[in-house]
C-alpha cells in the first residue's frame, strides 16, 4: 500500500485543480459553439427545438459535458486538455489507471448540483465518489519508479539468497 502514499503526496493543488477546471471548460465551450455552428449550418436545430425549455436546456449540457469530459480522460488516458496543460493526471486512491467505470463514476458526479463547492473541504465530490485522485504526473511518475526499482532490488537480493553453491 505504499502507492496510497505516493498518491496522496503527489495530489495536485487546489489551485491547479481550479486551472484544470476553467481550461476544460473553455475547451468544453469552444466544442459546444462548434457544434451549434454545425447544427445551424446543417438545420438539424430545428429537431432541438425542446432546448427552449431552460430546465432541459440545463439537463442536456450537464449530460453533455459529463460525456465530453468521460470520453476526455477514457481516450487520453487519465488526461483532460487542462490535465495535459498543467501536467496532471488522474490515478486510482492506490496509483493505477482508473477502469472505466471509474471515469464513469468521475465524469457524472460532476453534474451533481454544487459538486463544485465540494472542494472547500479537502477533496471534491467526483474524486471521493469514484476513488480516483489528480496527481502532478512527472513527481508521481518518478516515484513509482522510485518504488519499483526498489522493489526489483528486493527481488534480486531474495533470488540470490535462493542460489546453492553446492
Amino acid at each position: 500500500m505504499r502507492e496510497y502514499g505516493i498518491v496522496e503526496d503527489n495530489q495536485a493543488s487546489k489551485w491547479i485543480r481550479l486551472a484544470n477546471h476553467i481550461i476544460d471548460m473553455i475547451v468544453y465551450y469552444l466544442f459546444i459553439y462548434v457544434l451549434a455552428i454545425f447544427i445551424i449550418i446543417t438545420r438539424v436545430g430545428t429537431s432541438l427545438s425542446f432546448l427552449g425549455n431552460n430546465f432541459l436546456a440545463q439537463l442536456v449540457f450537464a449530460l453533455f459535458y459529463a460525456l465530453f469530459m468521460f470520453g476526455m480522460e477514457t481516450l487520453l488516458k487519465g488526461k483532460s486538455i487542462g490535465k495535459i496543460i498543467t501536467g496532471t493526471k488522474v490515478v486510482t486512491e492506490y496509483g493505477e489507471k482508473p477502469t472505466i467505470s471509474e471515469f464513469l463514476a468521475r465524469s457524472f458526479s460532476r453534474i451533481v448540483p454544487f459538486e463544485p463547492f465540494s472542494f472547500l473541504g479537502n477533496m471534491g465530490w467526483h474524486d471521493k465518489w469514484s476513488n480516483t485522485r489528480v496527481v502532478k504526473e512527472k513527481s508521481f511518475n518518478s516515484d513509482m519508479m522510485s518504488i519499483s526499482s526498489i522493489d526489483e532490488i528486493g527481488n534480486a537480493k531474495d533470488n540470490s539468497a535462493d542460489i546453492n553453491l553446492t
